[in-house]
């Protein structure tokens, strides 16, 4: 009897905000400020590609600021137009920091940091429990499949809080967290133990495991060609991204070999507003767009979002960027 394909949407860095009329804090990749993220978030939730998903993983960046009313926006939405057990979430650094711009270079030597760090982790735990969703990491879940073929496990890139502003794009896993990514992976990737082996493992997190040279990016043809993200990804700022956005070098290149070493078929990653889809050291590695982010340059309003096709006993994962009108 052949098996029923298993299908994953992923969405990333909503943004959203208490209401309509406030306007996402930082400007996009590329972009001014953006608002009508809820209503965005709605329409994608409304879609046939949603519609007819098996679960849907939202990489990070839920929340503009992190606030409880913007939390309740998104609980709200999905309450109305999915199952709700059928989400995933993982934080992102604004749904940690609340962008408040009270940093000060004091506090990098202040008792008070560690303080504010408490409160921001404090106030994002509450909120994950708002929408049923784990605040300890990594978890894992096997996911809703009759045929228990698909599990995701999620990490916490966001470094247990921020400062404020200062760090709030850079992403840190620590060693702590990959030992425990081991333990995991070590339980459910070995085949000759079939009681509890899944053959498609996707790791969830929201910081980038790796950005692309500016050289790469050429060679692929993969630089992006609007204006603000040409300008952005450029070569006189490529290494700074590279610098603030993405993965120390020693946390990426373990979570790489953990990935290797017990078939992980995917990382799936947010935060820099782009489609990113690549291959390192034999590791597929796919960062979403910002979904409630329109595309520039068209007649329509449409957005973009990845979903993964797992078909037969898993031996296949396959990867689809959809364009949606909204």
């Amino acid at each position: 009897m052949q098996k029923k394909p298993f299908n994953i949407v992923h969405l990333s860095d909503l943004h959203l905000t208490p209401s309509t009329k406030i306007g996402r804090t930082e400007v996009s990749l590329p972009g001014d400020q953006l608002k009508g993220m809820n209503a965005i978030f709605r329409a994608i939730l409304e879609s046939a590609e949603v519609q007819s998903a098996d679960a849907v993983l939202v990489t990070g960046d839920v929340t503009d600021f992190g606030d409880r009313a913007s939390w309740r926006v998104f609980l709200n939405t999905v309450q109305r137009l999915i199952p709700e057990h059928q989400t995933l979430v993982v934080a992102g650094n604004h749904d940690v920091c609340n962008m408040d711009g009270g940093f000060h270079f004091r506090d990098l030597f202040d008792s008070m940091t560690q303080a504010k760090q408490r409160r921001n982790l404090i106030r994002l735990a509450g909120n994950l429990e708002l929408i049923n969703q784990p605040s300890e990491y990594p978890w894992s879940v096997i996911l809703n499949d009759e045929h228990k073929r698909v599990m995701v496990i999620a990490l916490d890139t966001n470094h247990s809080g921020h400062f404020a502003l200062a760090d709030n794009a850079v992403g840190r896993i620590g060693q702590e967290q990959l030992d425990e990514l081991e333990t995991i992976l070590a339980k459910h990737g070995d085949p000759n133990r079939q009681a509890h082996f899944v053959p498609v493992k996707i790791v969830a997190i929201h910081h980038s495991p790796n950005i692309p040279r500016y050289e790469t990016r050429v060679r692929r043809g993969t630089l992006p060609k609007h204006g603000g993200a040409k300008k952005w990804f450029g070569k006189s700022k490529g290494l700074l991204v590279r610098w603030t956005h993405q993965i120390p070098p020693e946390e990426r290149r373990r979570l790489r070999e953990l990935c290797v070493r017990y078939h992980v078929r995917l990382i799936a990653h947010g935060h820099m507003h782009e489609a990113m889809d690549r291959r390192v050291n034999g590791v597929r590695i796919i960062g979403a767009p910002a979904s409630t982010q329109p595309l520039p340059g068209r007649d329509k309003k449409e957005v973009q979002f990845y979903r993964y096709t797992i078909r037969g006993d898993g031996g296949r994962l396959e990867p689809r960027l959809l364009t949606v009108e909204v």
